[in-house]
């Protein structure tokens, strides 16, 4: 079973519609899971059938799962909403889940999906693509608190450890990070993530 999520809100259906079709038309062989992750009044029930009718009608699995918009009290909000945030909830919501991939709703799977989730990352807690911040803005990383040695990632697809971001705690791990650069911070979970994981 490939486990795969999306973190869509209203604003954000049809994009999300074309992403998942995408996924869908091109793993036809494969079992897939879909997980649906909205904030609470986010994503309403019209939304959540469009979403269930189209993985129905590729055979294969959807669940929804919905963060209680207290949750998200101590979040700075951004231009991409409260929403993407909620990648970071994934290793609590899906506890018994150990492997994922994350997906943002602007993007197409032109490919078999299998070969980036058979990735082996069980020393890692997730892997992405380098994101170019790195290149053009090094200074913007010291002040989040990015102090690794290794690449800043772009956290619109990320192949997640779940099992490894229980273990760091994640929740309270990105309690603790807000705490401190709550202000600072300008790429919501693409900070929050690169800045508290230490193997990445």
């Amino acid at each position: 079973m490939i486990n795969i999520a999306f973190a869509p809100d209203n604003n954000y259906v049809m994009p999300t519609i074309v992403a998942l079709t995408s996924l869908l038309i091109n793993n036809k062989e494969e079992d897939l899971c879909i997980y649906i992750i909205y904030l609470e009044d986010d994503l309403n029930i019209n939304n959540r059938n469009i979403f269930e009718s189209l993985v129905r009608k590729y055979k294969q699995e959807i669940q929804f799962k919905e963060v209680k918009r207290k949750s998200l009290d101590k979040f700075p909000k951004f231009r991409h909403g409260l929403s993407a945030y909620l990648r970071i909830f994934t290793p609590v919501l899906l506890p018994d889940v150990d492997k994922l991939i994350y997906l943002d709703g602007d993007i197409i799977v032109n490919k078999n999906i299998s070969e980036l989730f058979n990735i082996d990352i069980s020393n890692f807690e997730m892997a992405g693509v380098s994101d170019l911040k790195q290149l053009f803005d090094p200074e913007y990383l010291k002040i989040i608190g990015f102090k690794y040695n290794r690449y800043y990632i772009n956290s619109g697809v990320l192949l997640m450890n779940l099992r490894a971001l229980r273990k760091l705690n994640i929740l309270v791990q990105t309690d603790c990070y807000l705490k401190k650069y709550k202000d600072l911070i300008y790429h919501e979970d693409q900070d929050i993530l690169n800045s508290i994981c230490p193997n990445i």
